[in-house]
């Protein structure tokens, strides 16, 4: 845009106009384009750091490039839970596990004790994003209609949630929830054998279906109300 020049016959001076936005509201809108400066500003390879530590597998993890901070990585289900778990735990994750003990012949076999927690991110850090992740899950439930579904229910007393907006046209799909002292993650992606890119999620769900991020919701909502 211009300036308004200075006097009659003055040329116009170009002015250059930016917006912030607070990290908290560019979270709960999915404000793409603001995690893609800030992932410039602060650098990508400290922003793989941090996933790491909050326990994705570095395999899993897309190439650096602008869109990394956006969630182009394809991380398991089991992986997404135990990372969104540093949130509503103060900032302490441990790895995930499914065996507590192992017996062999009446004695129990070392090394199948249950993973030291280990410090992902400062507690004041895990509180602030926890606070915007609830704003999150409420977006979100009220954009399906899922409250009546949870009404009944101790869900909704401490509820947060990482979800795919319904403007993301990325080719993944997810939604974690954390309620009654549970993280659970529901992810969804497309691909084709012999496809190494991931597919659009266009048509998942039918001809009509635009995008298939509709879906990890009702998942959830179906799980953790037993309905």
């Amino acid at each position: 845009m211009t300036a308004p020049p200075g006097g009659s016959g003055a040329r116009p001076v170009p002015v250059q106009v930016s917006v912030s936005m607070p990290l908290r509201y560019a979270l709960t809108r999915s404000a793409n384009l603001t995690f893609t400066r800030l992932g410039k500003h602060i650098g990508l390879k400290k922003v793989k750091k941090m996933a790491v530590a909050a326990g994705l597998r570095e395999e899993s993890l897309a190439r650096l490039d602008k869109s990394f901070p956006l969630g182009t990585s394809t991380p398991s289900a089991v992986r997404m839970a135990d990372a969104y778990t540093a949130f509503s735990n103060n900032g302490m994750r441990a790895e995930p596990y499914s065996v507590t003990g192992v017996t062999r012949d009446g004695e129990t076999v070392k090394g199948f004790g249950k993973p030291e927690p280990q410090r992902a991110m400062n507690a004041s850090v895990a509180h602030d994003v926890k606070d915007s992740l609830g704003i999150v899950a409420w977006t979100s439930l009220a954009r399906d209609r899922k409250f009546d579904a949870l009404a009944d229910s101790r869900t909704l007393d401490d509820l947060s949630a990482g979800a795919t907006h319904e403007d993301d046209r990325m080719r993944s799909a997810w939604f974690i929830g954390h309620a009654e002292g549970l993280t659970t993650a529901v992810t969804m992606f497309r691909n084709k054998p012999g496809t190494p890119q991931l597919l659009g999620m266009q048509g998942v769900g039918g001809d009509d279906s635009e995008r298939g991020n509709v879906f990890p919701l009702r998942i959830w909502t179906t799980y953790a109300t037993g309905k």
